[in-house]
């Protein structure tokens, strides 16, 4: 029980450490400690939604049109046997 409760405990205060970091980036004064990014790094917030957004549409391409890629990649960290063995027959 105890290995869960210290893996809660720096989850956790992993998330309460980011947020200041993540309202700063937002442009969002929150914190008085915290200042706003100046001009290239308050850019971050937009590209990372970009690349997410990005993301989902190609899994959503994928996933109507090439659904077995999505599948294959389950077996990209399988061991050779593994992956003979998964194979359809």
């Amino acid at each position: 029980m105890v290995p869960l409760v210290s893996v809660l405990f720096g989850s956790i205060l992993g998330i309460v450490l980011f947020v200041p970091a993540f309202f700063a980036d937002l442009g969002i004064k929150l914190f008085s400690f915290i200042s706003p990014l100046t001009y290239p790094l308050s850019l971050a917030g937009i590209v990372i939604g970009a690349w997410y957004a990005l993301g989902v549409v190609m899994v959503i391409f994928f996933a109507l049109r090439h659904p077995r890629r999505i599948a294959d990649t389950a077996k990209v960290f399988m061991d050779d046997e593994d992956a003979a063995e998964a194979l359809p027959a």
